[in-house]
């Protein structure tokens, strides 16, 4: 769908729209400058592809697009990413530390996830910390990733996020 995505980009430009990552829209919107525009905010989750993702990102620098990949620990692919961040692009995150923790642990039970969420976010901010110091650079935004186990267990990834503390420990 790479030629859907690339005529996607064209359409976009031709009718406006200002197309750029989830930092650099949120960064536009705190300092007030989101009126009278029009957006598109694009975010890839990188789950398994890195080809594809090289590919998009090569047909994003062409149309001088900024967009948001989000890497799992399964795709990371470090190089890629400081491309991505060279570019002016944003690559970060895509986490999953509370489907991990459950399929890890084999947890069946939302309650007894959710009671080991400490454990769990040091998890992710040790997940976190170690691709900020190879990426080289501050990530400021995460994704979280879909999970059959999430599903299943009626959780969400993001509960990981709804400590204060964590998010201004990380930065994010």
């Amino acid at each position: 769908r790479l030629a859907m995505y690339e005529k996607l980009i064209r359409a976009a430009h031709g009718a406006g729209f200002v197309q750029t990552s989830v930092r650099d829209f949120f960064d536009m919107a705190r300092a007030g400058q989101l009126a009278g525009r029009k957006f598109i905010v694009h975010r890839h989750d990188i789950d398994t592809d890195l080809r594809t993702t090289r590919k998009m990102f090569e047909i994003e620098k062409k149309h001088g697009i900024r967009s948001s990949f989000y890497f799992r620990l399964s795709t990371l692919d470090i190089k890629l990413m400081r491309e991505i961040e060279a570019y002016g692009s944003e690559a970060s995150y895509h986490y999953e530390e509370l489907a991990t923790y459950a399929k890890k642990n084999r947890i069946k039970c939302p309650t007894a996830l959710r009671a080991r969420l400490p454990e769990i976010r040091s998890h992710f901010i040790a997940n976190f910390l170690r691709i900020e110091q190879a990426l080289g650079r501050k990530m400021r935004t995460v994704a979280s990733h879909g999970d059959f186990v999430n599903r299943r267990l009626k959780v969400n990834n993001t509960e990981i996020l709804e400590d204060p503390q964590l998010r201004q420990d990380c930065g994010i």
